[in-house]
């Protein structure tokens, strides 16, 4: 027999469970790790995001962004979401998920109804951090210290055309746009 060392009837078995509401938030990937899906059709990267800052730091948004796929439009649709995530967090060549942690970036969040299991967050969006941006008292707007921001690097690299961004983010930042996992998810069933 093993000891907790605390009673558990003085602890709210139902606190830390609610649903975040929509909006942005500055988070970081802490976990990701390649998996393979139920049907064993594909891989997928489980994703485990960290909030940073505000009201909600240091609670976990989990996410799944399919790699490989047996359909081709639920494998594109996972690599754009992947490229999404390296893009906000500033490495758009990441070619592994060690690559991937600890360097934020915002997260915009919605609100699905899951019929099992009701209320829950998705990630809609990934907009690239820029350094001195703070969270706001409650989620849905950023605003920019006057801290200065990094400068974008410079690559020597040729790399292929990019699709245009779209900078609708917080204070003009990009912002990129990918299918959610729910969306990719219907076209893996």
């Amino acid at each position: 027999m093993a000891s907790f060392g605390f009673n558990t009837g003085e602890y709210d078995p139902n606190a830390g469970f609610e649903v975040l509401p929509a909006g942005d938030y500055i988070a970081m990937l802490v976990e990701a790790d390649i998996k393979a899906n139920s049907k064993g059709t594909g891989q997928f990267i489980n994703c485990k995001w960290l909030i940073t800052e505000g009201e909600f730091a240091n609670r976990n948004i989990f996410d799944a962004v399919n790699i490989t796929h047996q359909n081709t439009m639920a494998e594109k649709l996972g690599r754009q979401r992947l490229s999404a995530i390296a893009h906000a967090i500033g490495i758009p060549d990441a070619q592994d998920t060690d690559q991937l942690l600890q360097k934020p970036c915002v997260l915009n969040l919605g609100i699905k109804n899951d019929k099992e299991y009701g209320d829950k967050n998705i990630i809609k969006k990934f907009t690239a951090y820029q350094f001195g941006m703070q969270q706001p008292a409650s989620p849905g707007s950023y605003q920019q210290t006057a801290v200065p921001t990094m400068p974008p690097q410079q690559t020597t690299t040729t790399q292929a055309p990019q699709q245009p961004m779209n900078l609708g983010g917080p204070n003009g930042q990009p912002v990129f746009n990918t299918p959610s996992s729910e969306q990719a998810a219907k076209i893996a069933v």
